[in-house]
């Protein structure tokens, strides 16, 4: 059984359009699609959001990106977890690839890269990063019993290099499939959006709970 599992904040119709040819694409069944809100005040995204998805939270205000999966990954049920970008366009097979790699039980996150990272170092289908596999993940829920969930320092930024590092430290091998390369359709770096001074802010933030 597979969970996926998505934040998103505004952003329609791309979010929509992106998730639904993800989930078309997949090459793989998804038993349940758990989506949260985090104060989007968009009500396209909303109605959408909820009308596709198998389980939805409408939050208020943005509670944060590691606060919202950790509450849907502990009501999800799927033995395979997807942590899906809700702006990261996926290749043809994608889950059905990754379940794949996840059969040996020494990998712990499966990614999709999108930052052409030059990584020489493989693990049967996967290309070994020492780093996070930034973008959309696939792993087993039997991690959550041995590495735990997310770490919440604050609303966005660095749950998933903390992640990565605790899956590392715990013996695990995390990787991006190889020849299988995401699109990340929504990067705003560089922005003056009200968003990303958001973003940016908590990310000070987490940037204290990480070196900790």
């Amino acid at each position: 059984m597979v969970s996926y599992l998505m934040n998103c904040i505004d952003r329609f119709p791309k979010t929509a359009n992106i998730t639904e040819d993800n989930i078309k694409n997949s090459g793989y069944p998804i038993d349940e699609i758990i989506i949260s809100d985090n104060g989007s005040t968009q009500q396209e995204i909303k109605d959408w959001a909820q009308g596709f998805s198998t389980r939805f939270y409408d939050n208020k205000e943005n509670i944060g990106n590691a606060q919202s999966h950790n509450r849907m990954m502990e009501v999800c049920k799927g033995n395979y977890i997807v942590v899906a970008g809700n702006d990261i366009e996926l290749p043809k097979g994608w889950l059905k690839k990754a379940i794949v790699e996840l059969q040996d039980h020494k990998v712990g996150l499966v990614g999709f890269d999108w930052r052409d990272e030059k990584l020489e170092e493989t693990h049967n289908g996967l290309k070994v990063t020492q780093r996070s596999p930034f973008g959309t993940w696939v792993f087993r829920r039997s991690l959550l019993e041995t590495v735990g969930y997310f770490n919440e320092w604050s609303k966005y930024g660095l749950w998933d290099s903390a992640y990565a590092l605790r899956c590392k430290n715990k013996g695990y091998i995390n990787g991006y499939l190889k020849d299988a390369p995401s699109k990340h359709k929504g990067d705003d770096v560089g922005e003056d959006s009200e968003y990303r001074r958001m973003k940016n802010e908590e990310l000070q933030k987490a940037k204290e709970g990480y070196s900790e």
